[in-house]
């Protein structure tokens, strides 16, 4: 009988610490659809945490580091509709809306940030998390100086490409000499984030 009792404590035991590691696993574990390097981005986006991140959240690679990054993530941004509409609202900030959008490049997919305040109704942050443009020319579309024009853009119309001098003010963004198409392909995946975020 002892034996009987002490068998059953162990399976109670080993049930019981099963169940809090899936727990810990479960919270840890990042959002669906979301990658990495979305996390880190969105993380510099959240003011006043690069000094409180993790060590090594965005920097390491393996799976502890993805997960310190993933509770970074999840104590900073939560859902900003549904569990699985990919769209995350900042907590600090509850009016700033963020999506990880996918589109096709010239030579294969390019995955953006795209971030909006809706308060204003203006881009908070477009940048270019992965892409597979060529070396030299599209690839520039990673470089600040074409991303960082698309902060403070009116998306209420939808961002355009200019055809000469941008104009801010009517939505437009300057293209890159030799990587128009990968420009161009930008300014649709910027849009593109735009149709989901407004829903």
């Amino acid at each position: 009988m002892k034996q009987l009792r002490e068998i059953g404590f162990v399976l109670v035991l080993a049930a019981i610490c099963t169940v809090v590691m899936s727990g810990g696993d479960i919270l840890l574990r990042p959002p669906p659809g979301v990658s990495p390097e979305f996390m880190a981005r969105a993380l510099e986006l959240a003011p006043g945490l690069v000094d409180s991140l993790p060590p090594a959240a965005g920097t390491a690679s393996g799976p502890e580091s993805t997960d310190r990054l993933a509770a970074a993530f999840q104590a900073e941004f939560i859902p900003a509709q549904g569990p699985d509409d990919g769209l995350f609202r900042a907590r600090r900030r509850p009016d700033l809306v963020l999506c990880e959008q996918e589109g096709n490049g010239m030579w294969g997919k390019i995955r953006l940030l795209v971030a909006f305040d809706r308060k204003t109704g203006l881009l908070a942050d477009v940048n270019v998390i992965a892409q597979g443009e060529t070396p030299g020319l599209g690839t520039r579309i990673a470089d600040p100086e074409f991303e960082r024009p698309f902060a403070g853009l009116s998306a209420t119309s939808g961002v355009r490409l200019a055809t000469g001098t941008a104009h801010p003010d009517l939505g437009e963004v300057a293209a890159i000499t030799g990587a128009t198409i990968s420009c161009a392909a930008v300014v649709q995946i910027v849009n593109e984030a735009m149709k989901r975020i407004r829903r």
